[in-house]
């Protein structure tokens, strides 16, 4: 009797814990986890992570930070298999999660943060609508933490980013966001992105989340707010070990290269790509780098890239700069080979790709000088692509059905040298010589004499100039575009 009873407690201990749910232990070895997370270090941040898990079976983080590794692995490798098995991990650990302490400030929170990996990397694949649902869960669950635990800093990390986004949206599509139970101001979101990063550096047990943040906040202001010296002193802040750090040099490559710091993009990259890199894009950001100092080599990196990366995203856009790099040497056979494989090869789906099947109709191979001044004022070298257009004339630009993109880079160079009357002068010519064209010249320039007004102070020109960009239809870049002018109206709201 006296042994069954004590069975009977045994049984009872062991139920108990066995009932017991999984709490959130954001210790020291979820903590070096994250690190490697950071640095792209996959295989250490497995082995902690699978370490957490014999130790301290109970602990639920170690879902969250598994999942953020495999989103990086699959954002950067992009082939159907890690996609796929992604795919299916991360609804197993979304359901292993709801099983754990939904009282934990935690809770939510890593929920919310697979559900955006999830939509970020099906909205990269093309799948909208499946990745509009997995935002709406993300944003549901940040709003619910929010409210739950008001002060509880990481919920904002991801929650303000997207009310900035959010804020961001074209009007024609406010009214869906409204029915979805979107609401959000752009200016006060980037504000509080800019107070929450401050105040996560300043607690000793988030702080770790500080270099997140400050990404966060840097593309926010390279892409919403217009502010390219803000961006790039984030993007530096958050990227001190870029050298060493493959993901740090991507981040800050990238920055650098949207802001035409040619010089500086080629130096950040050049060390991780003496070989093939473990993340094929910074090939992609060399090459770039390296074609707008007008140097043909620059198809090595766009040729290893094509083949060392398995998904389609800037595949074509990758042939035709090829292409390209031919045609500098004046190698027309070979360009139009190029030509030729961009429109079979890679996907569509990104804006480079798109643009790279509208621009295999141009035949660049009868103005090289327009291609030499794009490259070389995508580079920031703004006095060499003025001087290659200052070799030709109008005339001879309408000769080849190329004016408006002639007044286009003109417009372009002057307005990147701090000539705000001239470039105003050529982006108008940019857009009554383009009333009946579908390119994206005509909509940009109205978006770029928009924000020199902005910069002049005349709020009224400059909101009629944004609008008219949201006016145009059917063109590459316009969901960009339309992002931007619309943060650019709500930029401008007295």
């Amino acid at each position: 009797m006296r042994h069954s009873g004590i069975l009977i407690l045994f049984l009872c201990i062991a139920w108990a814990a066995s009932a017991q749910k999984a709490g959130f232990d954001f210790n020291q070895n979820c903590r070096d986890a994250y690190r490697a997370v950071l640095r792209y270090d996959l295989e250490t941040a497995d082995r902690l992570t699978k370490q957490e898990y014999a130790q301290n079976p109970l602990n639920a983080f170690p879902l969250y930070l598994e999942n953020y590794g495999h989103f990086l692995k699959a954002m950067v490798r992009d082939e159907k298999k890690v996609l796929d098995e992604y795919s299916s991990a991360s609804e197993l650990r979304l359901e292993r999660l709801k099983e754990s302490d939904d009282n934990s400030p935690y809770y939510r929170f890593c929920l919310a943060e697979i559900h955006i990996q999830n939509a970020m990397l099906l909205i990269k694949q093309g799948s909208f609508l499946q990745g509009a649902i997995q935002l709406r869960q993300c944003y549901r669950h940040l709003e619910a933490n929010m409210k739950a635990h008001p002060n509880f800093l990481l919920t904002g990390k991801t929650l303000y980013p997207l009310r900035a986004l959010i804020g961001a949206v074209p009007s024609n599509y406010r009214w869906l966001l409204s029915l979805l139970g979107y609401e959000a101001d752009l200016t006060e979101a980037i504000r509080k992105c800019e107070n929450l990063r401050q105040d996560i550096r300043e607690n000793d047990t988030l702080a770790i989340y500080y270099r997140e943040s400050t990404i966060i906040l840097c593309f926010l202001q390279l892409n919403l707010m217009n502010n390219s010296d803000e961006a790039w002193r984030l993007g530096k802040e958050a990227t001190p070990d870029h050298a060493r750090n493959e993901l740090s040099a991507f981040v800050r490559g990238n920055i650098a290269i949207n802001l035409k710091k040619n010089e500086e993009a080629l130096a950040i990259l050049r060390p991780h790509v003496q070989s093939a890199p473990a993340i094929p894009h910074l090939d992609y950001l060399m090459g770039n780098a390296t074609l707008q100092k007008l140097q043909p080599q620059a198809r090595t990196y766009f040729l290893r890239y094509t083949k060392k990366y398995k998904g389609g995203n800037y595949i074509k856009d990758s042939y035709l700069r090829i292409g390209w790099s031919y045609l500098l040497e004046q190698d027309t056979a070979s360009y139009r080979k190029f030509m030729l494989i961009t429109e079979r090869e890679g996907s569509g789906v990104r804006d480079e790709d798109k643009q790279a099947m509208k621009e295999i109709s141009m035949d660049y191979v009868a103005v090289p000088y327009l291609l030499k001044s794009r490259l070389l004022f995508d580079g920031g070298y703004y006095a060499l692509a003025l001087k290659e257009l200052e070799a030709t004339s109008p005339a001879q630009a309408e000769e080849h059905g190329k004016l408006s993109e002639y007044y286009y880079r003109r417009a372009r160079i002057y307005h990147h040298s701090g000539k705000a009357e001239q470039a105003l002068h050529n982006y108008k010519r940019v857009i009554n010589t383009s009333k009946n064209s579908n390119t994206y010249f005509a909509p940009a320039s109205c978006y770029f004499s928009g924000l020199i007004y902005e910069e002049q102070g005349n709020a009224e020109k400059a909101a009629a100039m944004f609008n008219a960009c949201l006016a145009y239809d059917n063109y590459s870049y316009k969901k960009s575009f339309d992002q931007k002018a619309t943060a650019a109206l709500k930029r401008i709201q007295p």
